[in-house]
């Protein structure tokens, strides 16, 4: 049994082992294991591995989708969540986050143990609901992977969390260097410490793997490898360039085929799916919330379902709308119509600021739909307000 101690790094430790084996096929454990800002092109160009054979083990995402990765910091969502939108909604498995909204571990709270570890405290918003937690603000993944093992190795952990950060912080700095180096605004340029942290957190995943199947946990554990959000080329991952909502998404354990690679899945889609799996009930279902990914079971025959790209819509609305506002801002000063179409627009759309308000629209279809209506009102402001006839899309402006 575990008792409650002091240590650097430790918030908290509660809890007791949970005896119950898995069923054939069913796995015993889940493992989220996140590396930040994994460009979706990564494990093939820079020939990650782990990454590639565990892919060839289970199943590959090339481009799941994540929402923009904005973060307010004010308003609702400032006031509850500490980390940047795709993280709460791929906890919860939905776009429609409340105050109150379950995420994912609540599942198995609190009787199965449950264990979080990530070096760097942005992430305290989704702490909720882990008995064993390791907040190390600023250690190395290499730290990180040690509590991860040490919690495997300790503790009949039955859903973890563990989050590394290296690769996600050298991205951004490729993006805010000043010097004059081969990797200033190019994450794959010669020298790139981002390269370097991808490679690194590879190892390390398979270091973690190793130890699982030395603790002879390996074949009863649902392991889930992905990032929070994608990786610009440019570095960082600024809201509005594709590339920062897209990443790769690999399953591999009991219950899931071998060998398949298929190219779009929404990350909202993550936590449904592993719970289906695990035989435990989703924290979110509803109108807001994704879907079981039915083609990674062992068993799914055929082609892929079709599903619409919703999370991939919703994005770029969300670009067109801040293009589309902020020409008729500029154009405001001078032109009451387009001041009052950005006031009107402002009050219609539900964007990235207004997450907590999207179950209004009463389902993902209603929230597409409401949005591109305000789109198509701003649409025709700028042709009024630019003096162009006829049907020709803002964009051509």
């Amino acid at each position: 049994m575990w008792r409650s101690a002091v240590v650097p790094g430790l918030l908290c430790v509660l809890g007791w082992a949970y005896s119950c084996r898995g069923e054939v096929g069913v796995p015993a454990r889940a493992v989220l294991f996140i590396i930040d800002g994994v460009h979706w092109q990564a494990p093939e160009r820079l020939g990650l591995g782990t990454m590639r054979r565990l892919a060839s083990q289970g199943v590959y995402f090339k481009r799941a989708h994540c929402l923009a990765p904005a973060h307010p910091t004010t308003g609702a969502y400032g006031a509850i969540h500490t980390t940047s939108v795709p993280n709460p909604t791929l906890q919860a498995g939905t776009l429609f986050l409340r105050p109150e909204t379950k995420m994912v571990q609540e599942c198995f709270w609190p009787e199965r143990l449950t264990a979080h570890a990530v070096n760097i405290i942005a992430y305290r918003s989704l702490n909720r609901g882990f008995h064993l937690s390791a907040m190390l603000n600023e250690a190395s993944d290499e730290v990180v992977t040690r509590w991860a093992i040490r919690f495997m190795e300790d503790a009949d952990v039955r859903f973890a969390r563990f989050h590394l950060q290296d690769a996600g912080t050298a991205g951004a700095a490729c993006a805010k260097v000043t010097e004059d180096v081969p990797w200033r605004g190019n994450i794959w340029g010669e020298g790139s410490p981002y390269v370097a942290a991808l490679r690194k957190a590879d190892g390390l995943l398979a270091e973690f793997v190793g130890a699982l199947k030395r603790m002879g946990k390996w074949d009863d554990t649902l392991l889930v490898v992905m990032a929070d959000h994608g990786q610009a080329s440019g570095g960082w991952h600024p809201p509005m360039q594709e590339e920062g909502w897209l990443l790769p998404l690999i399953l591999v354990g009991p219950g899931v085929a071998k060998g398949r690679v298929y190219d779009y899945a929404e990350t909202i889609d993550v936590v449904p799916t592993m719970c289906d799996l695990m035989g435990v009930k989703a924290p979110s279902v509803g109108p807001g919330s994704g879907v079981v990914l039915e083609e990674v079971r062992a068993g799914f025959v055929g082609e892929a379902p079709k599903r619409p790209h919703r999370v991939r819509a919703i994005n770029e609305q969300i670009r067109e709308y801040e293009l589309l506002k902020a020409k008729l801002t500029a154009l405001a000063a001078n032109d009451p119509v387009a001041g009052r179409a950005v006031v009107l627009a402002e009050r219609g759309f539900y964007g990235i600021d207004r997450i907590l308000d999207w179950h209004e629209t009463g389902s993902i279809d209603g929230l597409i739909e409401t949005n591109r209506r305000v789109i198509g009102e701003l649409e025709r402001a700028v042709l009024r307000c630019c003096g162009v006839a006829g049907d020709h899309r803002a964009e051509s402006i």
